[in-house]
């Protein structure tokens, strides 16, 4: 089994890594797991000429949600080598947070934009000025361009998660502004 591109916090992941060039019981490998706020080193175990590497439930508890580097590092006296590498997600466990938003990024942007698009319907001045302070608004049309290519990054994502759930074809229909006549 290859090393996790997702692992949940507060969860224990077990893979078994094959390097017949590097021979478990010869040499020690030690993954690194780094973020922009966090770190963890585990050390895979012998099982035969392979590696058993596990991360416990507590080991993982401590790593913050978000994209992590993982180099996979084997070593024998004064010699080391870069065996692998490769990029995971860390989720927060939901049983862990009190509150959790399920939106992607794009579908919060989605969501902001329509917030705005829908608050211009009232508010068609493009610019003012207040004792000398001047406040100028996006165009429509921009923000309609804007909202249709999150719309489309949205849409594009969901399809993905359907796909990777082995879900079918799921139609929807989605209102998009062409930019025209507002």
């Amino acid at each position: 089994m290859p090393e996790p591109t997702e692992l949940t916090a507060g969860t224990t992941a077990k893979w078994t890594k094959s390097l017949p060039e590097y021979p478990a019981g010869e040499w020690t490998l030690v993954y690194a797991l780094r973020s922009a706020n966090d770190k963890l080193d585990v050390t895979a175990t012998a099982n035969g000429t392979d590696y058993d590497v596990t991360i416990t439930a507590t080991e993982s508890d401590t790593l913050s949600a978000g994209r992590y580097a993982w180099q996979a590092v084997v070593s024998k006296g004064a010699e080391t080598f870069l065996a692998d590498q490769g990029f995971l997600t860390v989720k927060k466990l939901l049983s862990a947070a009190d509150t959790f938003d399920p939106r992607t990024q794009n579908e919060r942007n989605l969501d902001a934009l329509d917030a705005v698009i829908a608050g211009k319907a009232s508010a068609d001045v493009l610019e003012y000025t207040i004792n000398g302070r001047q406040l100028r608004r996006y165009p429509i049309k921009d923000l309609i361009a804007l909202r249709n290519h999150y719309a489309a990054l949205v849409a594009a994502e969901k399809a993905a998660l359907r796909n990777k759930q082995g879900g079918g074809v799921m139609r929807s229909i989605d209102f998009v502004f062409d930019g025209g006549d507002l």
